[in-house]
């Protein structure tokens, strides 16, 4: 409908998944609105709460938060700084995020040296970061559409980054199309950064299995609470009529006309 009004514009679909102890009735909103976007064929970021690493719910809200916000910028074009060495205009990101499928962004900042093996790379660092990821975890399919990358690295990590990210491609799949930003970082070490962008990607099925996991047995020990309320309720109606058939049975006995008769 948006679209309809607003056809300058571009729309990426922002949904967050409830951690999996959350209610039944949030799982089930999930598959719901999850299922409609399928339906739509829209491109689509999907965060999810479980990932977020925190146990309270005002920290989870919060982390989440930023991390949607920090996402919008990224496809806004915050971090793509000015470099001769290649970079990714407003037509390329267009291409990244109108690309029907989920979209996911990886954001990995503060890199030093010290931080990588003596026979590492940056890309193990971000294979790390990946895991940590507060967006639902991709599926490893190895069905990627599209990927983007945007770094920003000092001289001194140039060595370390392979522009072909070869160990990210045997983990999630080969892009059809990949968009470069490289740029040199000469400011500050704490600037270093890489972001990697992947667009139309499958369904998160592993998540939503564990979403379904979690309704079916709620719903088995609902429908055996239900069975095991019934019984007890049964049980209880044949006490109380065996009681009474008892208690008939023993008057009914002890009935004697003559001593009645007797009395007079």
């Amino acid at each position: 409908v948006l679209r309809n009004f607003y056809k300058d514009k571009l729309f990426v679909l922002v949904g967050i998944l409830p951690t999996i102890g959350e209610s039944i009735g949030a799982q089930r909103n999930t598959i719901e609105y999850i299922s409609e976007v399928a339906k739509l064929n829209l491109p689509y970021m999907l965060f999810d709460n479980g990932n977020s690493g925190c146990k309270s719910t005002n920290a989870t809200f919060e982390k989440i938060n930023n991390d949607v916000v920090e996402a919008i910028s990224i496809i806004r074009g915050d971090y793509n700084k000015l470099s001769p060495y290649g970079m990714i205009d407003r037509g390329d990101m267009e291409k990244m995020i109108t690309l029907p499928g989920l979209i996911h962004i990886n954001m990995l900042k503060g890199i030093y040296q010290e931080q990588i093996d003596t026979d590492g790379s940056i890309e193990d660092l971000i294979l790390e970061s990946i895991k940590k990821n507060t967006m639902v975890t991709i599926d490893r399919d190895k069905v990627v559409r599209r990927r983007a990358y945007i770094v920003n690295l000092s001289e001194d990590l140039q060595d370390y980054f392979d522009k072909d990210l070869p160990k990210i491609t045997e983990r999630y799949g080969e892009p059809i199309e990949v968009f470069d930003h490289y740029a040199v970082n000469d400011d500050d070490e704490e600037a270093n950064y890489c972001i990697i962008m992947q667009s139309g990607l499958s369904l998160p099925e592993n998540r939503l299995k564990a979403i379904k996991h979690r309704i079916d047995a709620a719903e088995e020990a609902l429908k055996k609470q239900k069975e095991s309320s019934i019984l007890d309720s049964l049980s209880e109606k044949v006490s109380e009529f065996s009681d009474t058939s008892k208690n008939l049975t023993k008057s009914t006995t002890d009935f004697n006309l003559d001593d009645i008769l007797g009395k007079y």
